[in-house]
């Protein structure tokens, strides 16, 4: 279930948002070359999501609620976002 609160709409976007950019370049989606643009764009902009949340979330006062993704800290969700990158490159070495 996608849930979030705060800015941690943001972990959700930010897919979204490369997938929109690599049809742009590319496009079309189907192109030989687009899981790695997409993939490339997305862990392209994981550090800025991790330096967006960490801010984010150092800012806030004792009491407030931290951004959050999926339950996640924003800032941990580019590791989420890592960790299906290793599941995507198992998957094609395992094809």
């Amino acid at each position: 279930m996608l849930s979030w609160r705060g800015y941690g709409l943001l972990g959700i976007l930010l897919p979204i948002l490369c997938m929109a950019v690599m049809a742009l370049v590319l496009g079309d989606i189907s192109h030989p070359a687009s899981a790695g643009v997409f993939w490339g764009l997305l862990l392209a902009s994981c550090p800025l999501l991790w330096v967006l949340g960490r801010r984010l979330n150092g800012d806030a006062e004792p009491g407030d609620e931290p951004h959050r993704f999926m339950g996640l800290a924003l800032h941990k969700v580019p590791l989420l976002y890592l960790g299906l990158f290793v599941l995507y490159l198992l998957g094609k070495a395992l094809q």
